[in-house]
């Protein structure tokens, strides 16, 4: 692991978020606080998906939006 002023950089290349895979690590952050953004491919068949770190961590960010999209479909085709 890298530190970053102070803080541990977590390598998440490789790693699988929900739908999401972690492909690599931008260059540039997020911020005021420096966070990192990663670009992943999402399962659907998105590639090049920007996604902050904290929130691919959190739980918040699991997918390019076609989740959302699924439940969304699912809803309105039961009776």
């Amino acid at each position: 692991m890298q530190r970053r002023a102070g803080k541990k950089v977590i390598n998440l290349v490789g790693k699988v978020f929900g739908r999401l895979t972690v492909i690599r690590k931008l260059e540039e952050t997020f911020g005021p606080k420096g966070t990192r953004k990663w670009l992943c491919n999402c399962s659907c068949g998105k590639v090049n998906v920007e996604v902050k770190g904290s929130l691919l961590r959190g739980g918040t960010t699991s997918s390019c939006k076609c989740f959302q999209v699924d439940q969304i479909r699912a809803k309105k085709m039961k009776p």
